[in-house]
């Protein structure tokens, strides 16, 4: 982040540029997502809401038997909501199937709405 710039321009000066990798290996981004993960237990929450139960590694921590590596995942998307890319709330840890599933789903529902229907 430059100097004087604050956090919501900082992440769509990242966006324009294509450059979001330096928000995720921040240490702002990494002590929020640690807060997210002690905060549900280090369980997956899309895991947990289908019945499952999937626990994952603590971030910078080598996986345990039995835990998944997971990540912070924005419930809101950062490139629509920047100003919430650091709260908390906004933020649950999902395993990387489930993230990977969200947005399979999140991209299949932009191709249907930007689908002409006649």
């Amino acid at each position: 982040m430059r100097k004087n710039e604050n956090l919501t321009v900082w992440i769509k000066r990242l966006i324009a540029e294509d450059k979001l990798d330096e928000f995720y290996t921040s240490r702002p981004w990494r002590k929020v997502r640690a807060e997210s993960f002690k905060r549900f237990n280090y369980e997956c929450q899309e895991c947990k809401r289908n019945g499952r139960l999937t626990l994952l590694a603590k971030p910078n921590q080598r996986v345990k038997p039995g835990e998944v590596i997971g990540i912070g995942h924005h419930i809101k998307p950062l490139r629509v909501y920047p100003e919430l890319a650091l709260t908390v709330e906004n933020i649950e840890p999902v395993c990387w199937s489930c993230h990977n599933e969200i947005e399979k789903k999140k991209e299949n529902k932009e191709t249907e709405l930007t689908e002409e229907v006649w």
